[in-house]
This record gives structure tokens, sequence and C-alpha cells, in this order.
């Protein structure tokens, strides 16, 4: 199908790419209004047409002034007209099928396309011979055990008329000076009969007497004329069998036509394959292969750089990752990622995944950033010895009061021999509420007298990272 957009910078075809519209210069189209948000929407290729996703956007998107759910995809139709902010553009499908009628057999140019009907010849007058008054004929008997009839010596069976109308034994039509070939003369051979070709020769004896119902001469008791024999019989076999070679030809390469359609449109992968491979390649360190799972959509919110980076953490590394069966309807599918960080915390993540270009991808519920991984970070850095990368997991607000150096002597009285170091740090009960989180940090010792340390901690999401308040956060 080709579709394309009546935009206000002109006519735009639309591909088998996906079309993302935003105010950043790295969409395919580029709206310069403020109610437009960074990635807007996106127009991708549907198995019905093409679908129109509102990102999630601030100010909405709407087709025929009605504005769409976000995340949900809507089938475009032709004259649709999609409003983002004050920007509209129309979508539009080019060229229509037509119904072909089937023309008649006298509106062929090729006469060969007429049906054969053998033509119906008249008898010679001069034979005396006229098929309707014949009597019926009737099919002769299988057994060949018929009583003799008497004989007729001397009679000569007669030829049938030629399919010819203007056929003379003599001469040829249309060839006045052919001569026609002389039969040989035979005992007891008749003078030929007028109108009729040159007769067979008559042998001596008696003629063999007529069975019943066998086609002989006419006029004579239990016999039957011979019926003409249309010349055109073989020809219209030879057109028949042409016709149905056609019909065949035809069928083989409409079938292959639609054999060849279904098997370049057949979906590439299954929503198994792809939460799959995005598992195997985050626990392997294959970054890039996990990356390339997300759809176009997803990858548009951070590079592959900022995904690496978060993934290849040392103090916040996946140890194990599983999902579960993916419900699949129609081109989207849900399920479930369970994410694993060792002994310290666990969670799960409800994703949507889409088809592009016959691909399931992985396009929603998923973030490089969540409270968990920040805590994880956070207790590995603290159980490790790892100041600055404590340090690094709080927010802004945090890091202003306090200095790295004031941090430090937190943790060198973490190691003093009255309290025996960090045993172990686990993190539960994550609870998140728009840009807020609270979990429960638990914290073992190595000094078995001292009970273990439970603290209430809150997070702030900055710039789409998750934060420790260390405010509330637990020691140092």
């Amino acid at each position: 199908m080709e579709a394309s957009l009546n935009s206000p910078n002109g006519l735009i075809t639309l591909t088998t790419n996906t079309f993302i519209i935003g105010r950043s210069a790295d969409n395919q189209f580029v709206i310069q209004d403020a109610q437009a948000s960074s990635h807007h929407a996106e127009i991708r290729p549907d198995a019905q047409g093409y679908v129109l996703t509102d990102l999630g956007s601030t100010n909405g998107t709407f087709v025929n002034e009605q504005r769409l759910s976000p995340r949900v995809p809507r089938l475009l139709v032709s004259n649709d007209v999609i409003r983002i902010g004050s920007t509209r553009l129309t979508y539009e499908i080019a060229g229509s099928d037509d119904v072909t009628v089937r023309a008649g057999s006298h509106e062929y140019a090729d006469p060969g396309y007429t049906p054969n009907v053998a033509p119906t010849q008249p008898w010679p007058l001069s034979s005396g011979y006229n098929p309707a008054s014949q009597p019926s004929y009737q099919q002769a008997p299988s057994s060949p055990n018929y009583p003799a009839q008497p004989g007729y010596p001397g009679y000569q069976q007669p030829q049938p008329p030629s399919t010819y109308s203007n056929y003379n034994a003599n001469t040829a039509p249309g060839y006045p000076h052919y001569q026609q070939p002389q039969q040989p003369a035979y005992p007891g051979a008749q003078p030929a009969q007028s109108g009729y070709p040159p007769e067979q020769p008559s042998w001596a004896g008696a003629a063999p007497a007529p069975v019943p119902g066998q086609f002989d001469a006419p006029g004579m008791p239990g016999s039957q004329a011979v019926p003409p024999v249309s010349a055109a019989q073989p020809s219209q076999k030879k057109r028949t069998g042409l016709i149905i070679a056609v019909v065949i030809l035809l069928l083989l390469v409409i079938g292959g036509g639609i054999a060849g359609y279904l098997y370049l449109n057949r979906s590439t992968s299954t929503p198994v394959q792809t939460l799959d491979t995005y598992c195997s390649s985050l626990q392997s360190g294959d970054y890039q292969s996990a990356y390339n799972q997300l759809s176009s959509s997803l990858q548009g919110s951070f590079t592959e750089s900022q995904f690496a980076n978060a993934e290849s953490d040392k103090n916040s590394k996946t140890s194990s990752c599983t999902h579960t069966s993916p419900m699949i309807s129609g081109n989207s599918a849900t399920a479930t990622l369970m994410l694993g960080y060792g002994s310290v915390a666990s969670e799960s993540a409800s994703v949507t995944l889409i088809q592009e270009s016959g691909t399931w991808k992985i396009n929603q519920g998923f973030g490089i950033s969540t409270p968990t991984k920040t805590l994880t970070a956070y207790c590995n850095a603290i159980k490790n010895n790892d100041v600055q990368g404590a340090f690094n997991q709080l927010s802004a607000s945090a890091q202003s009061k306090t200095s790295v150096a004031q941090f430090t002597q937190g943790f060198q009285a973490l190691n003093s021999p009255q309290v025996g170091g960090i045993k172990s740090c686990t993190v539960s009960n994550v609870q998140q509420s728009g840009s807020t989180a609270s979990a429960d940090v638990q914290i073992v010792v190595g000094n078995s007298t001292v009970p273990p340390i439970l603290s209430k901690v809150t997070l702030v999401n900055e710039n789409g990272t998750w934060k420790l308040d260390t405010s509330q956060s637990p020691t140092p």
C-alpha cells in the first residue's frame, strides 16, 4: 500500500520504516511547535496499512480532533487529519483497485477465442439423400452372433458426402484445372453416381450381409446411414488442451505469487525469541544485541552507549534474567521480566512488545534506571568499600550536604573492629509513585553482637535516573 502525509512542508511518502514525529532534531519529521514533545508520536507499517501511536506526549495527539490514548496504536484510514499542537497532517492512500469485467467472445479481436462449431453441410442434391428423412440410429448390440442377412450381389457401398458443400468428385472448388485422380478399375465395379466420390472396388462374390444396427448403405434393411464427421473436431481438441494448459499455468503463477507474498511478509521472530535474546545477551555482556531487541521508540529514550554503561556497572550488573510466556494479541504482546541482582535484590517489570517490520521488539515497561538498581549499586558499593561508587548513587541535593571526605569517614567507621565491616546488604519492599520511591534496606555487620540495621529510604528521579536521598539513607 502506498501512503503519504500531506504536511505544511509538502507531500511525505511513508515507507516500511517507522516514521517518528516530534520536536527533537533526530525525528523523521521535526515540528517547531512548543506544544509538541521531543518524541511526540510515530507512524509505522501494519498488516492492514499504517498505525499511529502517541509516545506518551504531554499535550496529546489528535486524529480528526479525537485524542489518542498514549502508546495505543490507532489504524489510519484515508483522509484522516492528524493534529499535533497547531500542526496538521493529512493521511492519504494512493490509487485504488479497478474491477475487471470479462469481455464476451464477440469482443475478442482474436477469432481463436470463438468456440468451434462444426459447420453443417448440405448433401448433394443429385444424391437424393436427406439426413432428416433417415430413420433414427440405434446403437449396435455388442454381440457379433447375428443371423446372416440375404446378400445383395453387385451392391456397392456409397461413400458419405464430403464435409465441403461444394465438393465434386471431378473438380475441387476453386481449382478449375484440377484433375481428379483416376481410381483403378476392379472387376464388378459400377460407374460412380453423380455427386459422389468414386466408389470403392467391388470384390468378387456376394457382398457380406449387413449386420442390423451397423452403419451401411441408405435404404438397406437393418442398416443406418453414416453420419457426417466434423473436420473441426481435431482442432477443437487441440484448442481445449491449450486452454487447460493456460489455466494450469495461470494457477501456478497465482499460487507462486501468493506464496512469495506470504514468505516476504512472514514474521521473522517471535516474542519468546526476542525476550530470550534480550536476557541471554544481558547476562553475557553483549549489550549491543540486548539493545537491538528494543523498539525504535524505546531506543529514542536513551542511546546504546547509555544503555551499555548502565548495564555494565559492576555494582548493579544483572545476574539473572527470566520471563513469563508472552500473551499475544494481534501485533502486540505482553510479558513479565524477572531480573536478579545477586544476593542484594530482584525486581519484576511488565513489558509490552510490538512488531516492527516483521520483528518483535520490546516497546514499553523498561528503563535503564530503576529504584531497585540504584539501591543494589549502593549496597554493593558499601560492601566492597567503594566510596566513590556509593557516593555516586546520592542525589544532587544529598551530595550538596556532605563531602566525599565526610562520606569516607563513615565507611571507615563501618570497617572498625567494633563494627566488623558490612557483611550483607539487602533491598526489599520497593514502592514507586511518580518521581519518588521508597524501600527497606537491611544491613548486617560482621560483629554478631550488633543487631541488623533496618532503614526506610527514599529515592527521587533526577533526569531519568533514580538517586538515593541521604537524609533518610542507611549509614554511613
